[in-house]
Parts: structure tokens; C-alpha cells; sequence
């Protein structure tokens, strides 16, 4: 196991694309280790909207895109939700990314790239061919309903 810092203090500390963060894709480590909140060095990585990392870490073999938090959210979830759209390509074109994993308040990655008015988000998962939009919040509204109620037009639209 790696000795040095942990791939999640790399991601926050800004590690980004050095040196440091190319090895978390060579070194024996565990890429998808936890923090105490649930936190993945690929979920702080998709966060922060650092693409370079996301990238890396995503050629990792052992990666797990699908992990989620203490929250239920996952990598995609996060990228939605910070308007993150490079991040989200890299995340959808991974072969095992569930695009449709709901979080402890139903939220998907599409309910929160519309609640929050990420079109350019929306768009790539309107591609992906399996994603669900008629998906359910807790509270039973869909992606649709949050684009409407928060003035999203340009996500309704896609939507309709």
C-alpha cells in the first residue's frame, strides 16, 4: 500500500494532474478508499471540477465509479450538481457507470444537473442510453418537475 498521502488528499490539496496524482494510477493503493464521510478521491475529484484527476483516476483498474457516500451521492451526482460537464463526459463514457443511482433524498444526477440548471450536464446524460428520466424523487417529482419549479427552460426543453 501506498505510504505517502491518501488519493483523496491529493484530489483536495489540488494534486490535480502532477506527478503525485499520476501515480495514484501506478501505485498500489486503495483508489477508492473512503473518508470518514464517505468521500472517494474520484468523488472529491468530480467536486471540485479537477478533470485532469478525474481522468486518472478513472484509468485506474480497480476504480469504482458507483461508489457513494455517507450521503448516497456518488462521483456523477457531485459533477452534476457543480456544473461540472467535463467531468460528467468522463464519467459517462466509463463502461460500469450507473447513471440512474439515487442518493439518500432521491436525488439521480439528472434530478440535480436540472434542479441546478446544468444544461451542457443534462445533455451528455440525455445521451447515455440508459438513462431513466422518469425517475422519482422522495418526494415523487422527476428531473422534469425540478427543471419547471426552479425556471430551468433550457433543461425543460431537453426534458420535453
Amino acid at each position: 500500500m501506498c505510504t505517502g498521502p491518501s488519493a483523496v488528499s491529493l484530489i483536495l490539496s489540488g494534486g490535480g494532474a502532477s506527478s503525485s496524482s499520476s501515480s495514484l494510477v501506478r501505485a498500489a493503493i486503495d483508489v477508492n478508499a473512503q473518508s470518514d464521510s464517505g468521500i472517494t478521491a474520484l468523488i472529491a475529484a468530480c467536486d471540485k471540477g479537477r478533470a485532469s484527476s478525474v481522468k486518472l483516476l478513472l484509468a485506474h483498474a480497480d476504480i469504482d465509479v458507483n461508489v457513494q457516500d455517507s450521503k448516497g451521492s456518488t462521483a456523477l451526482i457531485n459533477a452534476c450538481y457543480n456544473g461540472h460537464a467535463s467531468s460528467v463526459k468522463l464519467l459517462l463514457a466509463h463502461a460500469d457507470i450507473d447513471v440512474n443511482v439515487q442518493n439518500s433524498r432521491g436525488n439521480t444526477a439528472l434530478i440535480m444537473a436540472c434542479y441546478y440548471g446544468q444544461a451542457s450536464s443534462v445533455k451528455l446524460l440525455l445521451a447515455h442510453a440508459d438513462i431513466d428520466v422518469n425517475v422519482q424523487k422522495n418526494d415523487g417529482k422527476t428531473a422534469l418537475d425540478y427543471a419547471i419549479s426552479q425556471g430551468n427552460n433550457a433543461c425543460a426543453a431537453l426534458l420535453r
